[in-house]
């Protein structure tokens, strides 16, 4: 009886593990959060980020691929559809980005291209040069290189498939569908970026308006301290020589701008600019003062704008189809015109300030 009685217990662990295993791990392999495998997502497919570093590594590693431009940038470029440029291009931004975490990705995305590579465009903010900010994500995220190393090992990629976590996931993003906030769009070769719709109901807004200069005072105030990036960029220019590089700020509301203005910034501002443009030789700008950061309708809140404000700064950057939009959205700035236009657009900025 006691062999027996011993046997049906065995029998009911050994069920448990299999039931577990194929419960948890099926639903993981057949939705697949992490991006990890090639086939078609026939559920699940509309899935809200969790780790976007840690998806576009595992989507670079085990997908071929044959791109010549990569996109980087924080969570405003997340927006940037890759129907919107020329070319082919692979959206690698992710939230918070730092200028630190370019160069290494950009090795992991030209050593798994099949095709030949020319082309990086940067989406920067200057958010990237707040020393305490970038100080604070560098002691709390895994660097680039964690995130390389664990889409390249087999047993990472397998072993996540028994994530009880990631089954929650999984789980979350079968309730999702096409309006769900944020959501990327799996297919078995691609996925679609997130799209941002504006404007924002009117009590709504003025709620995430509150919040966001809480947000950006707290970044941009007393504890704010000037870190350069230029030596990120140049490191990374020294490891590619072959690449081009195409560089844009991207636009925050009138809102932040003001912050900036009333906590002191605009040197700092200024300097970042300057640091760019001798860098870079030129780049095309977007944070400042112009039709677009002063209309609310254009946001989803303070420092992210909707994505047809995406659409016309590729379409701004690139010449092409540049019909609608307001001339003073976007400048090209170089050494020959960015003395008068900071001159100019200070001013603006400071009155700004005055004026709130």
């Amino acid at each position: 009886m006691k062999k027996k009685a011993w046997g049906r217990c065995i029998l009911v662990f050994f069920a448990i593990i299999f039931m577990y295993l194929f419960v948890v791990g099926g639903l993981n392999y057949v939705v697949d959060p992490l991006w990890n495998f090639r086939h078609g997502i026939s559920i699940g497919k509309f899935q809200q980020t969790f780790d976007e570093r840690r998806q576009k590594t595992n989507w670079l590693a085990h997908h071929p691929y044959s791109k010549d431009t990569v996109l980087f940038g924080n969570s405003r470029v997340t927006i940037f559809s890759p129907e919107f440029f020329p070319g082919d291009i692979f959206n690698y931004a992710v939230g918070d980005m730092l200028p630190l975490e370019y160069g290494p990705f950009l090795r992991h995305f030209v050593e798994n291209n099949r095709g030949n590579p020319r082309s990086v465009v940067l989406g920067v903010s200057l958010r990237g040069t707040a020393g305490q900010f970038v100080n604070w994500v560098k002691t709390r995220r895994p660097a680039p290189e964690e995130y390389i190393d664990q889409a390249q090992r087999a047993s990472s990629r397998y072993a996540s498939l028994l994530d009880y976590s990631l089954f929650r996931h999984s789980l979350r993003c079968i309730g999702n569908d096409e309006a769900t906030l944020g959501a990327y769009v799996r297919l078995k070769d691609d996925f679609f970026v997130p799209t941002k719709e504006a404007p924002i109901p009117f009590a709504e807004m003025e709620k995430r308006i509150r919040i966001g200069i809480r947000a950006n005072s707290d970044v941009f105030g007393e504890g704010y301290w000037y870190q350069s990036d230029i030596p990120d960029y140049q490191e990374m220019k020294q490891d590619f020589p072959e690449m081009d590089f195409i560089v844009f700020t991207t636009p925050v509301s009138s809102h932040v701008l003001r912050v900036l203005a009333k906590e002191g910034r605009l040197e700092d501002w200024e300097r970042w600019l300057r640091e760019l443009v001798g860098e870079f030789g030129g780049i095309w700008h977007f944070m400042d003062y112009n039709t677009i950061t002063s209309n609310d309708d254009y946001f989803v809140d303070t420092s992210h704008f909707s994505t047809p404000i995406a659409h016309m700064v590729v379409q701004r950057i690139y010449g092409e189809n540049e019909e609608g939009i307001p001339e003073d959205f976007g400048i090209y700035l170089h050494s020959g015109n960015i003395d008068a236009y900071l001159e100019e657009m200070k001013k603006k900025l400071q009155a700004l300030s005055e004026d709130a």
